[in-house]
């Protein structure tokens, strides 16, 4: 068959062209770190790449989820805390009420546990992130009075964060159930304060000392909320554990099957290297001297 010299030249120059696309991609390769740059560089690896970047962003979403729950948690548990103080100091003022003492006094303690009553109104009436914190889904304020009572004007709405695949855990509680309006009109915690400060005031020892059981009911209740909040603390802390060694799983799966290996990328490259120079000598040797070279100059 026979061969023209544009058909050499030309297969010359395909081939040049060639190494130097090798030796462009074994540069990028070692520049980027990274083996498959594109899905037509390993179409296997190149889904299991888009796999794991997926994991990592729900992961990522996921610790999110967590760490915003903590908040509302950790929020939530500081006010309990605070509330669970105050009714500890309103039942020992009960219990001093409930002594022999005189009408200054038992005004004085009558005044703090209005001042308590205040304080819990507060605590009912916090707020996360612009938000209450004991009113469910309600926006506004948890505990207002209405016609002269102490309502609940919050709902029963549950605030959950996903901190796991299938994690789903609630981060809040409501003035509802801690403080007491869901056992019905009068039995909350407000009032039931509003009506020992009017036992103490009138110096009924017998009445304040009755009184002493409300205050239990009421401690009762801001403990089960305690409780529900540290067990939702629980969980998240375990899930951010979780979420951290998937994390460094998925990134190391991703490594292994995306970066390039550091000690071979550098031999290829020095491979491609040579392989270009030695198709840039063969063409040059394939093109050789042409009449313009022998045209005299000067």
């Amino acid at each position: 068959m026979r061969v023209s010299n544009q058909q050499i030249v030309s297969s010359a120059l395909n081939g040049a062209q060639t190494q130097l696309a090798a030796l462009m991609r074994a540069q990028a390769q070692l520049s980027s770190g990274k083996r498959v740059m594109t899905p037509s560089d390993d179409p296997a690896a190149a889904g299991s790449i888009l796999m794991l970047q997926a994991a990592t962003q729900s992961n990522n979403q996921e610790q999110l989820n967590a760490q915003d729950g903590q908040a509302w948690v950790n929020g939530t548990d500081s006010q309990l805390q605070q509330a669970s103080t105050l009714l500890q100091r309103a039942r020992d003022l009960a219990v001093q009420a409930g002594s022999s003492l005189g009408a200054s006094p038992s005004n004085a303690i009558a005044t703090e546990i209005l001042s308590i009553r205040d304080q819990l109104v507060a605590v009912a009436n916090s707020q996360q992130q612009g938000r209450g914190l004991f009113s469910g889904f309600a926006g506004g304020a948890a505990v207002t009075q209405v016609a002269g009572a102490w309502t609940y004007t919050g709902d029963g709405g549950a605030i959950q964060r996903r901190i796991g695949e299938q994690n789903l855990v609630t981060v809040n509680v409501t003035a509802d159930q801690v403080l007491g309006f869901s056992a019905g009109a009068g039995q909350d915690s407000v009032t039931m304060l509003e009506n020992l400060a009017t036992q103490v005031s009138a110096g009924n020892a017998t009445g304040v000392s009755a009184s002493i059981a409300g205050v239990d009911v009421a401690l009762g209740l801001v403990n089960q909320g305690l409780a529900q909040i540290g067990s939702a603390g629980n969980r998240i802390d375990a899930a951010l554990a979780l979420n951290l060694n998937n994390a460094e799983t998925i990134k190391s799966q991703l490594s292994s099957v995306q970066d390039v290996d550091l000690a071979e990328a550098t031999m290829n490259l020095q491979t491609q290297q040579v392989a270009y120079q030695a198709a840039l000598g063969a063409l040059s040797k394939v093109l050789g001297p042409s009449l313009l070279d022998f045209i005299p100059r000067g």
